[in-house]
């Protein structure tokens, strides 16, 4: 036999046991790639088996908040709608508060203008009194002129009781406007027990009267913030209260929150329904 022979068989040998290596090498590979797949598909349905349950519970959840959120919609809705019918009786309330207020003032006037009257007529009536006094002593000393002096006296008895009709009447009309200024006053204190706070709904005394405009407004808070052009140097101080106009027409209420010198920074309290404050709009501490 040949060296070339016999090489051919050493290196078929070696391909032999090569290849046995590499076959059982990959029988072993294979046998523990179906081992591991097996427990990689058992993991896996159990995995996929939990996580099914624990998506069925969120599910259930998800339903269950999706109900109570339907549930909280419905109550914000009803709540805007009550809100809305608060702010129409309030709207109400104040123009009606307002119409009393002017009503009660003119009450007030007549009042005072009804007691000038009283005092004046009194002093006329003390005033007459003692001319008459005076008249009835000189009607002795004056027998000549007794004629002219009961003339006189007749005609100031006459003039008195007119006087005194007259004021009759005028205190009947002060009776009666003194009986309406009390049921004014009873209507007052039956609407501050009602909750109506008269002192947001109307600006007055210790207020000083401020006017001004509104210089800037930033709508992209809530509430919005507005910024007008008075502030310490026109006695302005933090907490006043000032309403809003346009021309004639009433806007809102802004309260103070922040005072500079020659400005202050105001937070919207109230503003009437499609309306907005905007720069430029009159401000005033006082009803107009």
């Amino acid at each position: 036999m040949s060296v070339l022979a016999k090489l051919f068989i050493v290196i078929q040998a070696l391909l032999v046991m090569v290849y046995l290596g590499v076959a059982s090498t990959l029988y072993q590979h294979r046998r523990d790639w179906r081992n591991s797949y097996q427990k990689l598909k058992e993991r896996y349905h159990a995995t996929a088996s939990r996580a099914g349950k624990v998506i069925k519970v969120y599910e259930d959840d998800i339903k269950v908040k999706d109900g109570e959120i339907i549930n909280k919609d419905e109550e914000v809705i009803q709540i805007k709608k009550e809100l809305f019918n608060i702010l129409d009786d309030y709207q109400d309330v104040s123009k009606q508060l307002s119409d009393k207020s002017i009503q009660f003032d003119r009450k007030q006037e007549e009042n005072n203008l009804l007691a000038n009257q009283n005092n004046e007529l009194e002093q006329e009536i003390r005033k007459l009194r003692g001319r008459k006094t005076q008249l009835t002593g000189t009607l002795g000393k004056a027998k000549t002129r007794r004629s002219t002096a009961e003339l006189q006296v007749a005609r100031l008895v006459a003039q008195k009781f007119n006087l005194e009709s007259d004021l009759g009447e005028l205190r009947k009309d002060y009776a009666t406007s003194r009986r309406d200024l009390r049921d004014r006053e009873l209507l007052i204190a039956l609407a501050a027990q009602r909750g109506i706070n008269f002192a947001t709904l109307l600006d007055g005394p210790p207020t000083p009267l401020v006017r001004g405009a509104v210089r800037e407004v930033k709508a992209d808070v809530e509430p919005a913030l507005v910024l007008i052009d008075v502030g310490t140097d026109d006695e302005v101080e933090k907490g006043f209260r000032f309403s809003v106009y346009r021309s004639d027409k009433f806007i809102g209420k802004l309260v103070v929150e922040r005072v500079e010198g020659d400005s202050a920074a105001c937070r919207v309290h109230w503003v009437a329904e499609g309306q907005s404050v905007q720069a430029g709009d009159s401000v005033s501490t006082r009803l107009p």
